[in-house]
């Protein structure tokens, strides 16, 4: 059976290897026998990937941050006369 696209927020599909695992970790995230939204807010599992989010996070921000100072000094190299 051939999968429908999703144009609802630009054209997307997940590859099925993709779902195949999510399906998994959804209902048994890394072996914990529960879902995520199953998870203790103050257990190890949930506070893993609270950490792993801040730093996904902070390297998100560094990236943009670096980008901005890059896209400034070139435009106030092309200002100069």
């Amino acid at each position: 059976m051939k999968r429908p696209f999703n144009f609802g927020a630009g054209p997307a599909q997940l590859p099925e290897q993709v779902l195949r695992r999510l399906s998994v970790e959804a209902i048994n995230w890394k072996g914990s026998g529960m879902a995520v939204a199953e998870l203790p807010h103050r257990g190890k599992l949930f506070q893993e990937i609270i950490e792993e989010t801040k730093l996904l996070t902070a390297s998100l921000l560094a990236c943009q941050i670096a980008l901005r100072s890059c896209l400034c000094k070139v435009e106030r190299e092309v200002k100069m006369p």
